[in-house]
């Protein structure tokens, strides 16, 4: 069984025809999620990125010294954020996504932002999880 501290990967083969999907964030909208994870899955297939080496080095225990040369994911909303404002061209690949759904979803991320002005509205009908903090 697994346990809440395991971590696995978003999308992880189980057989030669099985795939398991969790979702980034339990709270988010599961269709958007999937989709923005297909695209980005196809993209890398597409473009050639390559993944890594694989390492046996536990990543929550490890001195940072020792981990610098895996590449990381923003670690916060506003990260985020401008993480896709640079590069989601990948998103509208096929329609699956339309400049002004990203646009959208971008703006209401902002008002989430712990730099969002008060009495900004917060409300968000495409992801419903609480605002990190950075």
């Amino acid at each position: 069984p697994r346990t809440f501290h395991e971590r696995k990967a978003v999308v992880s083969t189980q057989s030669t025809w099985g795939i398991e999907f969790r979702t980034p964030d339990p709270c988010c909208n599961p269709y958007l999620s999937f989709a923005a994870c297909v695209q980005a899955g196809l993209d890398g297939i597409k473009r050639k990125i390559h993944l890594g080496a694989p390492t046996d080095i536990n990543l929550y225990e490890a001195d940072p010294a020792e981990i610098a040369h895996i590449r990381g994911v923003p670690s916060s909303l506003r990260q985020a954020i401008n993480a896709l404002k640079k590069d989601h061209s990948y998103l509208l690949e096929g329609g699956v996504f339309t400049e002004d759904v990203i646009e959208s979803y971008i703006e209401q991320r902002k008002s989430r932002s712990p730099n969002s002005k008060p009495g900004q509205r917060h409300g968000s009908s495409l992801h419903t999880s609480t605002p990190d903090s950075s």
